[in-house]
């Protein structure tokens, strides 16, 4: 008795025609659908996410495209600061970055450590008193 035939079975090269006919939605969950497709189907271009959040599901689900990690996520993913004004969506400032590729912010003490090391590596390597 034969199996029955799956999408599985199916040359990579068919898996990326299939692919480049799919909505970007459709796309993302093929390539979650098995660990086969999500290391042989490419992912959608930041140019695709972009069409996708502005679709009627992306708006309605409040999906924006991040352009570093290439993914649709959801608006609470990213900084207020990124949300509002210029950098609202498709505003002229926007940087679609979501929280988890954007680095934090330093605090004081990281941006003057190298200040700090500085002044300790000189205050080590200076002679000491009485030692002319």
């Amino acid at each position: 008795m034969s199996q029955p035939a799956t999408i599985q079975i199916l040359p990579t090269e068919i898996l990326h025609l299939i692919a480049k006919n799919l909505d970007v939605f459709s796309l993302i969950n093929l390539q979650h659908s098995c660990q086969r497709f999500c290391e042989s189907i490419p992912s959608p271009t930041h140019k695709q996410l972009i069409e996708a959040e502005k679709s009627g599901l992306g708006f309605q689900k409040e999906f924006y495209a991040c352009r570093d990690c290439l993914r649709l996520r959801p608006r609470a993913k990213f900084a207020d600061t990124m949300i509002k004004r210029k950098k609202a969506k498709w505003g002229p400032g926007a940087t679609d970055r979501c929280d988890d590729v954007v680095p934090p912010s330093p605090t004081w003490s990281e941006e003057f450590m190298d200040l700090v090391q500085a002044e300790a590596d000189s205050y080590m390597n200076s002679p000491g008193p009485g030692s002319d």
